[in-house]
């Protein structure tokens, strides 16, 4: 019999957020779960390297496949102004859309290994 492992989807989302190429390159490794509320002003008013803050929308398993979970995640990408914010969402739209080819990519947790198998993105900026 196999155990069902339940693996932290935003724990694996954001790990390989901040190993993503693209995505590094717009926001280093600054994905976060949330921030500090001295942070967006500090780091705004510096002008330092724009940020994403990841959210855990909702959380389902499907019945019938072992350890398939369909998470639904949001990012928000904060930037000083809204065309660089603009940009980390397109790197963010542009690696989402790489997972849905068909090509899982494993992500290092702290209990092992997940293993991201497809992604749906969809983009709203306001």
């Amino acid at each position: 019999m196999t155990n069902l492992v339940i693996v932290d989807a935003e724990a694996t989302v954001r790990n390989w957020a901040r190993a993503e190429t693209n995505i590094v390159a717009a926001v280093g490794t600054r994905t976060f779960f949330s921030t500090e509320i001295a942070y967006p002003k500090a780091a705004l008013a510096s002008n330092a390297t724009p940020w994403i803050v990841m959210t855990l929308i909702s959380e389902t398993f499907q019945a019938g496949d072992v350890g398939m979970q369909l998470a639904l995640i949001q990012f928000d990408c904060r930037a000083t102004t809204k065309l660089i914010a603009a940009d980390i969402a397109t790197a963010l739209e542009t690696a989402g859309r790489l997972l849905t080819f068909g090509a899982p990519v494993s992500v290092t947790i702290p209990t092992g290994t997940a293993r991201i198998a497809w992604a749906d993105v969809r983009q709203k900026r306001v």
